[in-house]
């Protein structure tokens, strides 16, 4: 918008100036007038200039600004990929900054499963409020040790026989100390999005299942989730080879999440008498709950957006505060 304000005031100022002097033996209000008039034409005309010619030419812009690089991060739940303009290749690495930011948004997302506890358990009625908030642990706990056998590995692996469908290495996730910092970063990071997709799924299955199921149904979701991880975010991905972004997990975490639990709804069938006429209306066991997990699901939202920049170099601290700042203003 820069180029376009001082291409646009240069035309103005111009033609302002030939506008005084064809109107110069005018009254004094009849030459308002016409400046006025034919002031608002020329930014009309240097409008359409630019939607017709756009940017300047290559030449004008062959230096990158560092804006331009952070621009080029991919997507938000892999490494940082940003692509050198001038030589056409792409590098990999995260500094010690870049490592604490992509930590520290992994704890705040973590977070979100206490407040999908509280928000499932203050719906549920009292006597199933234990068994929900234990579910939700379960997401992290056997679905956390799934994602280290073998879901980062389906993900992420880069062992030769990786291809666009699924990820082949790294199983029973490790490292070498030279690239320690960015698989266990990208590991945490991931995990916290394979639980959240997993814990989506508690809610639509609520007062319905056994636990011994739904801890089965914990462990195996990460097959559900890591696949369409690695078709979208994987640099081998089929979807990311397409040109696919998704940026926090929108199709990977919530649309996975969201057909998971439609699934299983659907399997379940509603909980009995809850749209009997005849049966008494149940009620929330803990209103309170409900809107204090609506908090926390709120912040656990931030870590989710701000964090997808995948660390603060460079200028990925101003994309991190724009998506903030979008996701406040959606919640309003």
């Amino acid at each position: 918008m820069t180029i376009f304000n001082i291409g646009t005031s240069r035309t103005v100022n111009r033609y302002q100036r030939t506008v005084r002097e064809r109107v110069g033996s005018v009254s004094y209000q009849s030459r308002v007038l016409k400046v006025t008039r034919l002031t608002s034409r020329y930014y009309f005309y240097a409008v359409i200039k630019f939607i017709l010619f756009g940017f300047p030419s290559v030449d004008q812009r062959s230096k990158p600004t560092d804006m331009d690089q952070a621009n080029f991060t991919l997507n938000s739940t892999t490494a940082p990929t940003t692509k050198d303009l001038r030589k056409g290749d792409f590098a990999e690495e995260i500094g010690s900054d870049d490592a604490t930011w992509i930590l520290t948004s992994a704890f705040i997302i973590f977070t979100m499963q206490s407040g999908f506890g509280l928000l499932e358990s203050g719906m549920v009625s009292r006597k199933n409020e234990a068994n929900i908030m234990v579910k939700n642990a379960v997401d992290v706990i056997y679905g956390g040790l799934s994602y280290w056998l073998f879901g980062f590995a389906f993900s992420y692996g880069v062992g030769e026989r990786e291809n666009p469908v699924i990820g082949l290495g790294y199983f029973l996730t490790d490292a070498h100390e030279r690239e320690m910092g960015l698989v266990f970063s990208k590991y945490f990071f991931q995990l916290s999005f394979s639980t959240t997709a997993t814990t989506i799924v508690s809610g639509a299955m609520a007062e319905r299942t056994s636990l011994k199921a739904y801890t089965l149904y914990s462990f195996l979701n990460t097959l559900t989730y890591c696949v369409p991880a690695h078709w979208i975010w994987d640099e081998h991905g089929w979807l990311r080879k397409m040109g696919a972004v998704d940026i926090a997990g929108c199709g990977a975490v919530h649309l996975v999440g969201g057909v998971s639990g439609l699934v299983a709804t659907l399997m379940l069938k509603p909980r009995i008498g809850r749209f009997d006429s005849n049966s008494p209306p149940k009620q929330m066991a803990s209103p309170t709950n409900v809107l204090l997990g609506t908090f926390m699901l709120w912040w656990g939202w931030l870590g989710f957006n701000c964090g997808s920049t995948f660390g603060i170099s460079g200028m990925k601290w101003k994309l991190a505060s724009r998506y903030e700042c979008s996701r406040v203003q959606d919640h309003k």
